[in-house]
């Protein structure tokens, strides 16, 4: 399974792929971002099978990188602190 990583604070990455390292042996990260912009970067090199995205960042918003990104060919797993987003996140 291949995994891609976007999230603002790089100690949630490092958590994220530890987690995944320990839990999930047949994921393998191929990549990681910072935000919004760096993310769309890194969708464009390689495609994953599953997204783990951030949904407020310090350049915007998951939200943002999606619509510009278009229709996701990947699944996609919100990781946010934030409820409010929960309804809009379910809808992708």
């Amino acid at each position: 399974m291949r995994i891609t990583l976007i999230d603002d604070e790089e100690k949630v990455r490092k958590n994220m792929r530890a987690m995944l390292e320990k839990h999930v042996p047949e994921a393998e990260v191929i990549g990681e971002a910072s935000g919004v912009n760096a993310g769309l970067a890194e969708l464009e090199r390689q495609v994953p099978e599953v997204l783990f995205l951030d949904v407020e960042m310090q350049d915007g918003l998951g939200f943002d990188l999606l619509a510009q990104y278009g229709e996701p060919d990947f699944q996609v797993v919100f990781v946010t602190g934030h409820d409010q987003y929960a309804i809009k996140a379910f809808k992708y």
